[in-house]
């Protein structure tokens, strides 16, 4: 008797994804200080928790990759995982990579790219993190579940 294998179903890809991103809100509404974003939405933010750990640290740049890449994967109506995943590495390492300019020579561009280059700080744990997000987002992508 023949396997018939069959990929992950639509819904339950958007559910994975918005799970994730709703768990990176949750993150930074725990563990980050107060961001403009929740001003956005009349929300405060409030670290209630600190963590030194790198892994914890990485947890947004994983979300943001990991979840983003299925919702592009998802919105191409199934196609082009490469370049869903690609496309969300990309924007988020040339944002690490940022944060390595010098201050003075981000004067230039626009106020919210000034505030992220000068405010945040590179971090390889970043790097690993970004890179893992969008392997485990193609994984998905391509996973077919045995049905019998």
């Amino acid at each position: 008797m023949k396997t018939a294998y069959a990929p992950l179903s639509s819904k339950v890809l958007y559910a994975i994804a918005f799970v994730s991103l709703l768990g990176g809100v949750g993150y930074y509404y725990f563990f980050r200080a107060p961001v403009a974003a929740f001003g956005w939405f009349g929300l405060e933010g409030m670290q209630r928790f600190a963590s030194d750990s790198a892994v914890l640290g990485a947890l947004p740049e994983f979300v943001h990759v990991f979840s983003f890449s299925l919702l592009t994967f998802l919105i191409l109506d199934r196609n082009y995982p490469r370049l869903s995943v690609l496309f969300w590495v990309s924007i988020n390492l040339i944002c690490e990579a940022a944060q390595l300019l010098p201050k003075e020579s981000v004067e230039d561009l626009p106020l919210i790219v000034q505030r992220y280059v000068v405010n945040g700080t590179f971090s390889l744990a970043d790097v690993a993190a970004i890179l893992w997000g969008g392997i485990l987002a193609y994984i998905l992508m391509k996973y077919k579940r045995s049905e019998k």
